[in-house]
């Protein structure tokens, strides 16, 4: 389970308090190229997310040659939170990230690498940042320590 530490009595507490047990609408965004090594683990981990948010993961894929678009395909069939975008002819992160985004139906997004570069813990750290500041968006680097624009 993601939230075994201390992060998930915390974020039951934060869900009771915020959203009066209400889980918000969230779509994680998860470009790939050749990720198949990753992907499987990225989304069940993703996946265990479905405890505190509804939950809509949108894979878009720019034309893996290592079966990446055959596994997400497989998995989507399976379950319904997961969706795939092959994208035949069109490369490249932030088209990919943007034609996620068109195609998202959530409240949040959340945009995630899939290279294992990103914790899945900070999805949870970013909303709970965005709703009590009522913020318009967060953005999260590994580079900048407690960083805020103002």
């Amino acid at each position: 389970m993601l939230y075994n530490r201390c992060y998930k009595y915390e974020c039951l507490l934060f869900i009771d308090s915020i959203y009066k047990k209400m889980k918000i609408n969230l779509s994680v965004i998860l470009p790939t190229f050749n990720e198949r090594k990753n992907i499987l683990p990225l989304l069940n981990q993703l996946l265990d997310l479905s405890e505190l948010y509804e939950i809509e993961l949108i894979v878009i894929d720019d034309s893996s040659i290592d079966g990446t678009s055959s596994l997400v395909r497989d998995l989507a069939k399976k379950d319904r939170r997961i969706r795939l975008i092959n994208r035949l002819g069109r490369a490249g992160l932030s088209s990919a990230i943007k034609e996620g985004c068109l195609c998202a139906t959530g409240e949040v997004f959340a945009i995630m690498d899939t290279d294992g570069q990103h914790e899945v813990s900070s999805i949870f750290l970013g909303i709970k940042k965005l709703i009590e500041e009522e913020l318009d968006f967060v953005i999260g680097s590994r580079f900048l320590d407690k960083s805020a624009i103002k």
